[in-house]
């Protein structure tokens, strides 16, 4: 099941539910990347080695910097007086007391970056308690995006934003992943097709 036929499948289902056995024998696998599936698939404190490796991956942590352990926090961070609750995809915590954040963008949304540094904000600005100093933990913050966002960048999935000063890194505890996953699906088709060449050898011809 694509994206679209997931589309087609739950607008379907809301108004008819009764066809919701007929999909069940028509799809084996389900869309990934909704939030409700991504949130059954990935956010399992039963099987928590799923996400721990997921996340390693996508955030390129290797060696002493892997996750090793990853607790699940509250998704919901509620807002104070007129501040907007911020609700997470999957938000967690890993050994080393670093906040993941694990957000995934339906639809283009041209201020999708203020929100996800908005609620990124609101986690940072609960870390520290009174009478502590302002030693922040390090914050990862991974988005998926099934939207092609930036449209101008065409081979490029993985975008890694930092903060900068005068183009050197300023900041090095908050590091944000956005990933597209259409380009990342379609990695093979921009890659140009190996030539076979073959070499006769005594009658013999080794492809290569």
């Amino acid at each position: 099941m694509n994206r679209s036929q997931f589309i087609a499948f739950v607008r379907d289902v809301h108004a008819h539910p009764e066809r919701l056995a007929y999909y069940r024998k028509k799809y084996k696998n389900v869309y990934p990347f909704s939030d409700g599936i991504f949130k059954m698939l990935m956010a399992n404190e039963a099987k928590h080695e799923r996400t721990i490796k997921f996340l390693n991956a996508m955030l390129g942590l290797y060696g002493g910097n892997a996750i090793k352990t990853f607790t699940l926090g509250v998704p919901e961070n509620p807002g104070v007086l007129n501040d907007k609750t911020a609700i997470f995809d999957i938000y967690g915590i890993t050994e080393a007391n670093s906040p993941v954040l694990i957000e995934v963008q339906q639809n283009y949304n041209a201020l999708f970056i203020d929100r996800l540094i908005y609620y990124t904000a609101r986690v940072i600005s609960r870390t520290v308690k009174k009478s502590q100093d302002y030693n922040l933990p390090h914050i990862y913050v991974l988005s998926l995006l099934t939207e092609n966002q930036f449209p101008k960048e065409t081979n490029t999935y993985l975008h890694h934003a930092q903060l900068v000063r005068n183009r050197h890194l300023f900041y090095d505890k908050l590091d944000i992943y956005l990933i597209e996953l259409e380009k990342f699906f379609s990695i093979d088709d921009l890659t140009p097709p190996q030539k076979t060449r073959h070499v006769r050898q005594s009658g013999n011809v080794a492809y290569f």
